[in-house]
């Protein structure tokens, strides 16, 4: 039976953030298909404690130039948290199917994080708005190196 037990978020707050805007327990967006509406759940995640916490928990800066997601790990063994900060002009996933496609963050707000895809490129130049549990979703575990490496691999299969 898992425990309902949450930790307390203030623990983790970054003192650089201050002013910001703490987001604990992100979960998607309400959507509605068939008539029928599905109201999503934050993803919790139970540790060896016995205790269940959030896995997707985000810290945006007041002046918008800094996010920070935190959280537990969804996958494996280990009770490591994972603590991961963007800011504008990083590198982020915005999306992937074969290969993963990232791009650079052009803007930050408390809803949402713009990536802009192939921003050196006038013609090909994208960008794409994803809500802030898509955005933890997808980059909670980002490498940018890593990333590189895999799509290149991919590349030479396909």
């Amino acid at each position: 039976m898992p425990a309902t037990h949450i930790r307390p978020i203030s623990s983790d707050v970054d003192p650089r953030y201050n002013g910001g805007k703490l987001l604990a327990g992100l979960k998607g967006k309400t959507s509605t298909r068939f008539g029928n509406k599905y109201e999503p759940k934050a993803e919790m995640v139970e540790q060896s404690d016995g205790k269940e916490y959030f896995a997707f928990n985000a810290q945006v800066s007041k002046d918008k130039k800094l996010i920070r997601l935190f959280g537990f790990n969804r996958y494996g063994p280990t009770d490591d948290g994972y603590s991961k900060e963007f800011k504008v002009g990083d590198t982020a996933e915005y999306d992937s199917y074969n290969l993963s496609y990232t791009g650079e963050i052009a803007k930050i707000t408390e809803k949402t994080v713009t990536i802009m895809a192939y921003p050196g490129n006038p013609t090909m130049k994208r960008a794409h708005r994803l809500d802030i549990h898509h955005f933890a979703w997808r980059n909670y575990d980002f490498n940018k190196e890593e990333t590189a490496r895999k799509n290149s691999d991919m590349m030479m299969t396909l």
